[in-house]
C-alpha cells in the first residue's frame, strides 16, 4: 500500500511516454504519408502533362492525315474532272482556269486583276476566289453555245463550309467573267442536312467515290 502511489506515478509516467511516442510515430507516419502523397501528385501531374502532350501530337497527326487525304482526293478529282463534269453536269469542252497544283490561266488572272482595278470586285473577294479548289468553264452538251463558269470545292466529306464557300465564290466568279456561274461541291460522302443546305444555296452536289 505504501508503494502504490509511487507505482501509480510510474504507470502514469510510462503511459504518458507511450502516448508521446505514439504521437511522434503518428506525426512521422503522417509526414511520410504526406511526402508519398505529394510525390504521387507530382507523378500524376507529370502524367497529365505527358497525356496532354500526346493528345496534342495525336491532334497534329490527325490534322496532317486529314490534309494528306484531302490533298490526295483533290488530286483524284482534278485528274478525272472532265469525266466527272460530263457525267454529272452534262458539260463538254471543259477548260480549267485554276486547279489543284496547276498554275492559274494567264488570261483568267488578267481578268481578275482588271476586275479588282475597276472596282467590280474587292481585293478581299479577289483573294477569296483564289482559294477555291477548282475554277473552270464549260459548255452544256445540250446547248454547246451556252458557256458557264464553275467554282468547285472538293472534300472527302462535304461540310457546311464547303457549300457556303462554293456559293460565295461562284458569285465572285460570275462578276469577273461576266458569265453564268454555278457552284459545285465534289465529295465522297454527304449527309442529308448538308444536301438540304446545298439545295438552299443552289450548289450542285457531286459524289465521286474516294477509291
Amino acid at each position: 500500500m505504501i508503494e502504490l502511489p509511487n507505482r501509480f506515478a510510474e504507470f502514469v509516467e510510462l503511459t504518458q511516454q507511450n502516448f508521446q511516442l505514439l504521437r511522434e510515430q503518428q506525426k512521422a507516419d503522417m509526414a511520410e504519408l504526406k511526402t508519398v502523397v505529394f510525390g504521387l501528385e507530382n507523378r500524376v501531374s507529370g502524367l497529365e502533362t505527358e497525356v496532354s502532350g500526346l493528345n496534342v501530337r495525336v491532334t497534329r497527326l490527325e490534322g496532317k492525315m486529314d490534309n494528306a487525304l484531302g490533298s490526295n482526293y483533290q488530286n483524284k478529282v482534278a485528274r478525272n474532272l472532265h469525266s466527272i463534269l460530263g457525267q454529272h453536269l452534262d458539260l463538254t469542252r471543259v477548260k480549267v482556269l485554276r486547279g489543284y497544283q496547276n498554275d492559274p490561266d494567264a488570261d483568267f488572272m488578267e481578268r481578275l486583276y482588271q476586275a479588282e482595278e475597276q472596282g467590280i470586285i474587292t481585293h478581299q473577294q479577289s483573294n477569296d476566289l483564289l482559294l477555291v479548289d477548282i475554277i473552270c468553264i464549260g459548255r452544256r452538251r445540250a446547248s454547246r453555245d451556252e458557256e458557264i463558269a464553275l467554282a468547285i470545292e472538293t472534300s472527302v466529306t462535304i461540310g457546311d463550309n464547303d457549300v457556303v464557300r462554293a456559293a460565295r465564290r461562284s458569285e465572285i466568279l460570275a462578276a469577273i467573267l461576266n458569265l453564268p456561274a454555278q457552284a459545285a461541291v465534289v465529295g465522297d460522302s454527304v449527309d442529308p442536312p448538308r444536301t438540304a443546305l446545298a439545295a438552299d444555296y443552289q450548289v450542285s452536289v457531286i459524289l465521286h467515290p474516294d477509291e
